[in-house]
């Protein structure tokens, strides 16, 4: 299935700390043609990026410098029109990973993933059928 390219909002907003992470997201979400990335590392520069660019998507580790991923994610549920959101983290505890449950129901994945989780992700995040 050929997914649509969403004009308004084609940016992935990619915000993790880890840079071999973002590099690796960016490359397997290439096959997306579609998709245009913004880098962030850190979750408040993220958040001046999404205000910047108001991407349709945005994938967050948990666990980051200035902004950490929960505070991220309810800031961006609350916007007018909320981007598809996913968290990414390699580990958090119990309670950590219930508020996001509450949050993203299943939009979680878990270090270290492959392509065919960020093939599913992209398809959820921009299917227009």
């Amino acid at each position: 299935m050929r997914l649509k390219k969403i004009k308004s909002r084609k940016y992935a907003l990619i915000i993790d700390d880890d840079v071999s992470t973002v590099e690796f997201i960016q490359h397997a979400m290439k096959y997306h043609d579609f998709i245009d990335f913004i880098p962030a590392y850190d979750g408040s520069t993220g958040l001046e990026l999404y205000k910047k660019y108001q991407p349709g998507l945005v994938i967050t580790d948990i666990v980051m410098p200035n902004m950490n991923g929960i505070e991220l994610i309810n800031i961006l549920q609350n916007e007018v029109i909320s981007p598809s959101i996913w968290a990414i983290t390699g580990s958090c505890s119990k309670s950590i990973m219930a508020d996001l449950i509450n949050l993203l129901d299943d939009k979680i994945l878990l270090k270290p993933f492959g392509l065919e989780e960020i093939d599913r992700l992209v398809d959820m995040s921009f299917r227009t059928c």
